[in-house]
């Protein structure tokens, strides 16, 4: 079920694996997820092309688009890697870094669309850390998935550091 509540995050809640920069190296290989689900509705893509000025009208004219190829609307592929940080955020906290930043996104590819309307939520694999000047580097294997869908609309290794 997609209903949501008053905080507009969705009735399936994950519970974030919590650990440390020492014990990233345990959890390496292992599939963490998935994230809890979000929409990606008309107005979601709406404001990113008013933010980003991609407003292409397979993403922003849901008049047209019905005679599209998708017979909709779809979100931008970058819309969708753009929710990739706050879903590994949800399956994954590193209890004792500073500040967490992306310092790398490599390997994007978007099989499949998203048509607007549709929820997406992602699982994540770390990989092993790599110590780095003030903390640790980890990529992270990331696939995001549709609802209904079947296999990846997103995959992608996601290189974050994380600061002591």
């Amino acid at each position: 079920s997609l209903a949501h509540d008053r905080t507009g995050r969705w009735d399936n809640h994950p519970m974030a694996l919590r650990t440390t920069m020492d014990d990233l190296t345990g959890i390496a290989g292992i599939t963490l997820g998935p994230s809890a689900w979000r929409a990606l509705e008309q107005p979601a893509l709406d404001g990113w092309a008013a933010l980003t000025g991609e407003d292409a009208w397979i993403h922003a004219d849901p008049a047209r688009a019905q005679t599209g190829p998708f017979g909709t609307t779809i979100a931008p592929s970058l819309l969708v890697l753009s929710l990739v940080p706050a879903m590994v955020a949800e399956l994954l906290e590193v209890t004792d870094a500073a500040v967490t930043l992306v310092q790398a996104v490599a390997g994007a590819r978007f099989p499949q669309t998203v048509p607007s309307g549709t929820a997406v939520r992602a699982s994540v694999v770390p990989g092993v850390p790599v110590d780095r000047p003030g903390g640790v580097e980890v990529s992270h294997a990331v696939e995001v998935h549709r609802d209904g869908g079947t296999g990846p609309v997103c995959a992608v290794d996601l290189v974050l550091r994380h600061y002591r």
